[in-house]
């Protein structure tokens, strides 16, 4: 399925498939972010992805959806709540990047 407006909007109002569905979309985004190369016993480069952390980054995301959801619903979403999630993001990215 492709990103667009109508599966964003089924997301935001709390469709649960549609929130499976962009996490699928953004899967390959995750697994680029918490992607890394191994030399194994074999002498071969092996690429491997954190399967723990991915949960962990798909987790954080379906509550920044959530959060979203809500604040869209009370009719009270600021461009702060947007600076503020987007300083979340950053900081997951940035633990993300620190782990490597």
């Amino acid at each position: 399925m492709q990103l667009t407006v109508a599966l964003i909007r089924r997301s935001v109002n709390g469709e649960r498939e549609a929130q499976d569905e962009l996490l699928r979309i953004y899967e390959s985004f995750h697994d680029s972010l918490l992607a890394y190369a191994e030399a194994g016993m074999d002498g071969c480069i092996h690429h491997e992805t954190r399967e723990d952390w991915k949960s962990m980054v798909q987790m954080e995301c379906q509550w920044i959806y959530r959060h979203l959801m809500e604040l869209q619903r009370e009719g009270s979403l600021t461009q702060y709540d947007v600076s503020e999630l987007r300083l979340l993001i950053e900081m997951l990215l940035d633990y993300i990047a620190a782990k490597k």
